[in-house]
């Protein structure tokens, strides 16, 4: 079990994170996930949620964290957010196959969906190197 701090000091470390300076705190954003620090707490935010602002995480998306660490878990949580999107997706293309029958509607949503399938499989492919010890976890 990570504490908030042990992850923050995690996503330090990650090489392929980046880090932002803001005016009352620091940030560190990978995979569509910012982890915020100012003087008072530690946040985690999915970038991937939202409209005109950014939430934070749930109690269930804090908990990847919390079990798994900075990079782990911000994996797991950004294939997460894609399997949600995906069902959205499917939703879409049920409700236009359905109703309009605007192939080319449908063709623009199918491309979605395959982008979205080949970013899930490349977000599995660095868990299943993490969690088989290819890759160092911080």
């Amino acid at each position: 079990m990570y504490s908030k701090e042990q992850i923050y000091e995690q996503a330090l470390k990650d090489e392929r994170a980046v880090q932002t300076t803001m005016p009352n705190g620091e940030g560190v954003i990978n995979n569509g996930v910012k982890i915020q620090k100012f003087p008072s707490k530690i946040e985690i935010i999915n970038l991937s949620k939202g409209g005109d602002y950014y939430q934070e995480c749930t109690e269930q998306e804090y908990e990847y964290f919390y079990t798994y660490g900075w990079r782990e878990g911000s994996i797991r949580l950004c294939m997460s957010n894609t399997k949600r999107l995906l069902k959205k997706i499917e939703d879409k293309v049920r409700e236009e196959v359905n109703t309009r029958k605007n192939n080319k509607h449908i063709q623009s949503i199918k491309s979605r969906r395959d982008n979205l399938l080949i970013k899930y499989a490349e977000r599995n492919k660095q868990l299943n190197k993490i969690t088989n010890g290819k890759e160092k976890c911080l």
